[in-house]
């Protein structure tokens, strides 16, 4: 509903719409430049994590489909764009959060620090407080990133924006006042026993970083308040 975030080279952007999030695919990386999905407390229930880790059948023939063993040996955890715990109203629907499109490589202080718990805050924003939340993250690479497996790049840093809305709200409805997050966390140790707001930033600084434009949906006098606004819970 925001827009589909866009970047210069649209020639690196493979789309797939998975039903439960989307994609944007990066052949020569093998993985998403970005995930993108809304939360709402529909999405949620008692369906556990189903850990079936697997190649996405739906790259093209011509792709090279990333096995979970890439990751093996490699000191970095499978890392969740859009996390498994945002998608536990049916086993269908969890499932596809494990197709290895979904996944980048992360350490575990980060996978299992920060990024949790932000992801927990946002699930805790559609169940508890009613609200839709709309999610875009990705990743961010040196000129020359490390690799593991089978040529999977290995990101200096992930970063989310996140956008906090009264359920049913059409995109007229977003206005100046709307709860809006971003954060860039690194992708190394120093992540480890830090708060998720600590690594708080504006969208505009994402841009930047990522060459990606972001709620590129809204009237642009709106996006350009809400993308230099640094928000913080």
């Amino acid at each position: 509903m925001l827009g589909v975030p866009s970047d210069a080279d649209p020639s690196d952007d493979l789309l797939m719409d998975k039903g439960v999030f989307v994609v944007s695919y990066n052949r020569k990386r093998n993985q998403a430049n970005w995930v993108a999905w809304r939360l709402t407390a529909d999405d949620l229930g008692d369906v556990g994590r189903s850990e079936s880790f697997r190649p996405d059948p739906e790259l093209p023939a011509d792709f090279y489909r990333v096995q979970a063993n890439d990751y093996r040996g490699s000191g970095y955890d499978r890392g969740h764009l859009c996390p498994s715990s945002h998608r536990t109203r049916d086993r269908s629907s969890n499932l596809t959060t494990f197709l290895m499109t979904n996944m980048q490589p992360q350490v575990h202080a980060l996978n299992a620090g920060p990024w949790k718990s932000l992801e927990a805050y946002e699930r805790d924003l559609a169940a508890e407080q009613g609200k839709d939340v709309y999610i875009v993250a990705g990743a961010l690479f040196t000129a020359t990133p490390e690799a593991i497996g089978h040529n999977v790049a290995v990101p200096r840093a992930t970063f989310r924006v996140t956008v906090v809305l009264p359920h049913g709200a059409a995109l007229a409805d977003v206005t100046g006042f709307a709860r809006l997050y971003a954060v860039v966390m690194s992708n190394d140790g120093s992540v480890k026993g830090r708060k998720w707001p600590e690594f708080g930033t504006v969208v505009d600084d994402v841009e930047r970083d990522s060459g990606y434009d972001f709620l590129g949906s809204l009237p642009n006098p709106l996006e350009e308040q809400l993308e230099a606004t640094l928000m913080v819970p």
